[in-house]
């Protein structure tokens, strides 16, 4: 015999919501990070995307040690869209300008994210990675010779 039309079923609605209390929702994928570079002169900027993590120093750092050999005076890293960062992708930075320093070359830091302040902030790195202003050179020419008049 047919259920009468009045009888008590889910509605559609119920019926997802249900399902979805029985399957909860995947959990949130780490993002793979990637690096992209660009040629600027002298320098190579890097951009870092996704997590500076284990994971990103095992793959990244092949790149990261490329790009440096490319460059006449270093690299600039944009930071601004990595989102997450341990000890591992500070380390990965920390040995890249360890390298950089012993060929001559510095690593400068010129935007980053709240991952990566907070990190930079608790290790007390900063610094580190701050741009180094040349001295303005054709200023001590300038100062040489007006010594060498006196």
């Amino acid at each position: 015999m047919p259920e009468p039309a009045d009888s008590e079923q889910p509605l559609a609605r119920e019926g997802a919501q249900h399902a979805a209390a029985a399957h909860p929702p995947l959990p949130r994928l780490p993002l793979l990070a990637t690096v992209d570079t660009v040629r600027d002169g002298a320098r190579v900027g890097v951009i870092v995307r996704g997590e500076l993590d284990l994971d990103a120093d095992q793959r990244l750092r092949p790149e990261l040690l490329d790009a440096l050999s490319c460059s006449t005076d270093g690299i600039d890293l944009y930071l601004s869209e990595v989102t997450f960062c341990d000890c591992s992708g500070i380390n990965l930075l920390l040995d890249l300008r360890r390298l950089a320093l012993r060929h001559g070359k510095t690593v400068t830091v010129l935007s980053s994210s709240p991952a990566v302040e907070r990190m930079f902030a608790l290790t007390a790195i900063h610094d580190l990675f701050e741009p180094f202003e040349l001295p303005d050179l054709d200023l001590a020419n300038k100062a040489r010779a007006a010594a060498r008049h006196h």
